[in-house]
């Protein structure tokens, strides 16, 4: 028996990006939540900071998602903190892209 093909996401599904969720590469290891949130705070109100780990050794992987309260926020954080300077690395700004 085949199973049904996927359902592909809808208007009011979560997993679709708002516009406020943003990807955030090139981060040092030493960079923490903390030093990330305020970063981008200085461009709006940060809803959300997200640094991802290693599970096994819990050190930084580099990259984070910030998810910032409101659309105008996050295109500022696009606008300005995207090839910022932040704990001596260049990092990049992009919107989440979720399938």
């Amino acid at each position: 028996m085949r199973s049904p093909p996927p359902r592909s996401p809808g208007p009011d599904d979560e997993s679709r990006n708002p516009g406020n969720n943003l990807y955030v590469t090139g981060l040092s290891m030493r960079t923490t939540e903390v030093e990330l949130e305020k970063h981008f705070s200085k461009e709006g109100k940060v809803a959300e900071c997200r640094l991802v780990l290693d599970p096994r050794t819990k050190d930084s992987r580099g990259f984070a998602f910030v998810t910032m309260d409101n659309v105008d926020d996050a295109r500022r954080c696009l606008k300005y903190l995207d090839r910022s300077i932040l704990d001596g690395r260049v990092i990049t700004v992009a919107l989440v892209r979720r399938i």
